[in-house]
């Protein structure tokens, strides 16, 4: 007999797991093109989606990505026609709107400016000072530091537009990831390689994340599949395992001479 309850109440647990995955077979979520971290040409629509899709897969959910400019990417995932969104900063507004999941590979952010340019350097109070144009980019969130500091500022409507208006000397620095940079510059423009430059120190290092519109049924059965899901290949190395293969695959399948239009739908 307690044989027979034991099995029926392990018969339970997997009807309840397998309905709770049911219930969500697809998750749709909003993305842009933010290299090499999301895009539609890069293997697995960059490692950041990688890791999202590796993470759902874990629990048996398939993940539809929607590659849009940035702040249409926002306002649908905001309104609820799509699931959610990847590639978010957490602020305090967003919150508001999304349920985040636990955290992803965080960036740092901060300026690049041109090689020729070499009074731009120092700290954020020190470029401050120098009132500099900084080129953002339309429905980013950026650090807070960078915000009460009131730098001049001209938005661009992506990362790539920016570099390419400092390269023509229309803004002074860009406000822009790192690793995003480094790696425009080298599949986009190597011809700007070394012309481009890092402004040390970064002014934020800001983790990834992907979030969840409040708007959308069972957001929070969502949410709880997916941070079970990267625990899981946290646990097992598959995360480690792609971001330390990815960049390899993502040279090899992104050619230097790729169209600089963003992607006509992604984050």
């Amino acid at each position: 007999m307690k044989t027979l309850r034991n099995c029926t109440l392990a018969l339970c647990v997997f009807i309840v797991q397998l309905t709770s995955v049911a219930a969500k077979p697809l998750v749709t979520l909003t993305t842009t093109e933010y290299p090499p971290y999301m895009g539609q040409e890069l293997p697995g629509y960059g490692v950041l989606n990688q890791i999202i899709s590796a993470a759902f897969a874990q629990q048996g959910v398939k993940v539809e990505f929607i590659f849009l400019p940035w702040a249409r990417a926002l306002e649908e995932a905001k309104s609820g026609q799509t699931d959610g969104i990847t590639g978010m900063w957490y602020t305090a507004e967003r919150a508001q709107w999304f349920k985040f999941a636990n955290q992803l590979p965080a960036n740092q952010v901060g300026f690049f400016r041109r090689n020729d340019r070499p009074e731009l350097t120092g700290s954020m109070a020190t470029l401050a000072e120098k009132r500099p144009l900084v080129g953002i980019v339309h429905g980013y969130a950026y650090p807070e530091p960078f915000k009460a500091a009131k730098f001049r500022t001209e938005a661009a409507w992506d990362d790539e537009a920016n570099l390419q208006l400092l390269v023509r000397g229309k803004v002074d620095l860009v406000l822009i990831d790192k690793g995003l940079a480094l790696y425009l510059i080298a599949k986009k423009m190597p011809e700007q390689t070394g012309r481009l430059v890092w402004v040390e120190p970064a002014i934020e290092i800001m983790p990834l994340y992907v979030a969840f519109s409040h708007k959308v049924k069972d957001v929070d059965q969502t949410v709880e599949v997916f941070n079970t899901g990267l625990a899981a290949i946290t646990a097992d190395g598959t995360l480690k395992k792609i971001m330390g293969k990815y960049f390899q695959q993502a040279a090899a399948h992104e050619p230097a001479s790729a169209s600089t239009s963003p992607a006509p739908s992604n984050q």
